[in-house]
């Protein structure tokens, strides 16, 4: 499995400022006013925006995994503060900050500091929430194998067409997904595999094309949401009713596919047909 930490550990110091600007837009909503800088920036990585204050952003990326942020790393945090014109600082570290320097930290917030921390640790509890497109664009590669489970850890979810097949396995993840079909004015949900699926479409008789959720889909949290709209949307517009087993299926399946969960991304369903 490829380490979350050894992934931020990889990222250049260069592109660290830039995932900082891209971390705390997604995660936080602060908005960039003043983007990272090449050369000499007086201490200013960059500056965000956030509830009415902006912050100057110091980054620093530690290739050392036991080598933590001191004093001699980064100070003069009031300075900057005052010769940027800004409400508070954010440190995004790739490190653990030296106790020296939190003391120095806990001292200013005292004096009325507004001084906000993200060590690696914090930033990857929150990696989940992170884009899937702007964690590529840093080179970030999935292994639906893999992450976050191998497939020895994770509870099997059988084709309900052929009733063999496990499509949450890393090699039948490509060719199956969660399909909606429509019969006698009732919709329903079922999960299997696309070939098993085309062959039971054709069995019923059935002309009605509907949007599926390919199963790899299901891993971000935000596809399950959006296909689950488009239900309840079909429902309303068509004047349909769901059929008895239409939560039960759909709540299995969610919950299988949560069990490789990966970050949201901002381009959700794009795969439908």
């Amino acid at each position: 499995m490829q380490s979350l930490y050894n992934f931020l550990e990889n990222i250049s110091p260069n592109d660290w400022e830039f995932f900082a600007q891209d971390f705390l837009a997604e995660i936080y909503g602060f908005t960039p006013m003043c983007g990272p800088s090449v050369g000499p920036d007086l201490g200013k990585d960059l500056i965000v925006f956030r509830n009415g204050k902006t912050y100057i952003v110091t980054c620093k990326h530690s290739v050392n995994e036991n080598k933590s942020i001191g004093i001699s790393d980064d100070f003069d945090f009031s300075d900057r503060i005052e010769s940027h014109g800004t409400d508070g600082i954010i440190c995004f570290y790739f490190a653990n900050i030296s106790s020296s320097l939190q003391k120095k930290i806990d001292q200013l917030r005292v004096h009325g500091r507004e001084i906000i921390v993200f060590d690696k640790n914090e930033i990857v509890s929150n990696f989940i929430n992170m884009s899937y497109f702007t964690l590529t664009k840093y080179g970030y590669k999935f292994n639906f194998s893999i992450y976050p489970n191998t497939d020895n850890e994770v509870e099997p979810l059988l084709c309900m067409i052929c009733n063999n097949k496990n499509i949450i396995h890393s090699t039948n993840i490509t060719s199956s997904g969660g399909f909606l079909y429509i019969e006698n004015g009732t919709l329903h949900f079922i999960y299997g595999c696309k070939q098993c699926y085309d062959a039971f479409i054709k069995s019923i008789k059935t002309m009605d094309i509907l949007p599926f959720i390919e199963m790899w889909q299901a891993f971000f949290a935000t596809n399950t949401i959006i296909f689950r709209q488009l239900a309840d949307e079909y429902v309303s517009d068509y004047g349909l009713t769901f059929s008895p087993d239409f939560e039960a299926n759909w709540s299995r399946f969610v919950s299988h596919a949560g069990q490789r969960n990966m970050p949201n991304s901002f381009d959700p369903l794009k795969g439908l047909v």
